[in-house]
């Protein structure tokens, strides 16, 4: 009877230990696709930085330099994006400035600016502000991606949404 007991104890044992170990090789992931660990701080961060520099150059300063917008752009777009608008921009399919979807922003507009990341995708974040020229609520949407340790937009969806649109 002690035999029988011992080997069932063991038998138990290893049960156990290959359920445990198996459960640790599973990798538990949110949705189908694998995602990059995106820090949300660090990115609302740096998109709002963007904006605050960004938006300075444009339309509070008397004059813009292009030099200075150039410098903006290759600190927070990738060159991928920056050659991507540099020809749309060329080409005349782009004639608005696709990070504001205005001619005029300001110190109001700057202060509503709300950053949201998409809830089923790490690197799509949804920067919404209220344009009062206009008075309506305008959302761009950006593609983040992390180069070199640093967080960047990749991309810039052309079509600005209603938040009626986006929660659909």
């Amino acid at each position: 009877m002690k035999a029988s007991k011992k080997i069932s104890f063991i038998m138990l044992c290893i049960i156990v230990l290959i359920t445990t170990f198996s459960c640790k090789n599973t990798p538990k992931q949110k949705n189908v696709q694998k995602q990059e660990d995106y820090s949300e701080i660090e990115v609302k961060s740096m998109l709002m930085n963007f904006y605050e520099s960004y938006t300075a150059e444009l339309f509070f300063k008397e004059f813009e330099s292009q030099e200075k917008i150039d410098s903006i752009s290759s600190i927070y777009l990738t060159k991928k994006l920056i050659d991507y608008l540099d020809k749309k921009y060329q080409s005349t399919e782009l004639d608005y400035d696709p990070f504001t979807h205005a001619q005029m922003f300001g110190n109001e507009t700057l202060r509503s600016i709300k950053i949201r990341k998409d809830e089923s995708n790490n690197n799509i974040y949804y920067i919404s502000f209220f344009w009062s020229y206009e008075k309506k609520l305008v959302t761009i949407k950006l593609g983040i991606i992390k180069e070199n340790k640093v967080y960047k937009i990749d991309h810039v969806f052309l079509d600005y949404f209603t938040e009626e649109e986006i929660d659909k």
